[in-house]
């Protein structure tokens, strides 16, 4: 057997999607194994390494994260190689492939393809579960990992482990506080376009009135309130876009906007892996707009889990929301 660190390992081996659904995969993937007292290994965080401070010094973003090191330009310059060319994470990808296909090459090691369903895949139901304990390192391939009650129990250790780096931290300290200037009701919105305009047929994509609309009627339902919104998105939007309400724009880096999003009263917007993240790590109650025309009541918010994300109009999603049920202390001060 070769040489390699005891005890058992998870690696996650596939890039999905961007900055949200890969925080939320590597976030789940966690959780179990904290459950189960495994390690982690995730070559396909590279992307977004540097943007933590728990993996920013790492190749391979391991969990638990490895204690912090003195800064060396040798050292960061061929970590930057490495991540430019994303080579250790080609090595993992090709790796789960090759071990499911020849399996006697190394039975200490498997691969863990996650078919796409309706509910996702529970790390913790057979055999799934049973394929992990049987081996020393896991490889899975696919975005639909979950472990939702590992989550729950886990969720101080996960946000820690996704702290931003100090210098994002300051950048969305000053936006927040920017936005908050002369209101005590913040609200974040989501505005999703890019790659909105296609998904599912455009079936989220809302032009920015509808969101206006959405804003001057969430500002009138708490109209007791000095409310304030601030505005994140991948579009291009302006200040005059929202004429008559008190807009502050997010900085349009994504880490930014996320965490500044997370640091909000609540949030509105289109059924995304985005707000899900936001609203999960700062307990922030979330409101998926599913119908533009509609205008939400306080019971419509609620702090998101980080379960599997299905379509929003579908009967598993109705029945299984992605939700935690709970109201936020601002919520209940709200409610007569």
């Amino acid at each position: 057997m070769p040489v390699f660190p005891q005890g058992k390992w998870l690696v996650v081996a596939l890039r999905t999607g961007q900055l949200a659904n890969r925080i939320i995969l590597f976030a789940n993937v966690i959780a179990f194994a904290e459950e189960h007292g495994y390690r982690v290994l995730n070559p396909a965080f590279q992307t977004y390494a540097a943007l933590f401070e728990s993996t920013r010094d790492t190749l391979l973003c391991p969990y638990p994260p490895p204690p912090p090191r003195r800064l060396s330009r040798g050292r960061d310059a061929v970590y930057g190689t490495l991540r430019f060319t994303r080579l250790l994470y080609h090595i993992a990808f090709r790796l789960t492939r090759l071990v499911n296909k020849v399996p006697r090459l190394a039975p200490w090691i498997c691969g863990i393809e996650s078919p796409v369903g309706p509910r996702g895949v529970d790390l913790t139901a057979p055999p799934i579960y049973e394929q992990i304990r049987e081996t020393r390192i896991a490889l899975l391939r696919g975005w639909e990992f979950r472990d939702t009650v590992g989550v729950t129990r886990h969720a101080d250790r996960i946000r820690a482990y996704f702290t931003p780096t100090a210098r994002h931290r300051a950048a969305v300290a000053a936006r927040v506080a920017a936005a908050r200037q002369g209101c005590n009701l913040l609200i974040g919105v989501h505005v999703r376009h890019g790659d909105y305009v296609n998904y599912m047929a455009g079936r989220y994509f809302y032009p920015v009135d509808r969101y206006r609309d959405l804003m001057a009627a969430l500002q009138a339902r708490y109209s007791s309130e000095r409310v304030g919104f601030l505005v994140c998105s991948d579009a291009a939007l302006r200040l005059t876009d929202f004429p008559g309400l008190p807009v502050t724009l997010g900085s349009g880096v994504a880490i930014e906007d996320l965490y500044a999003l997370a640091a909000c009263d609540r949030l509105v917007g289109p059924p995304s892996t985005f707000t899900q993240w936001a609203s999960f790590y700062g307990r922030v109650p979330l409101y998926y707009i599913r119908d533009p025309m509609a205008s939400p009541d306080d019971e419509d918010f609620a702090v998101a889990s980080l379960a599997w994300f299905v379509d929003s109009f579908s009967r598993d999603s109705m029945a299984n929301p992605p939700f935690e049920p709970h109201r936020s202390a601002y919520a209940s001060r709200l409610s007569p």
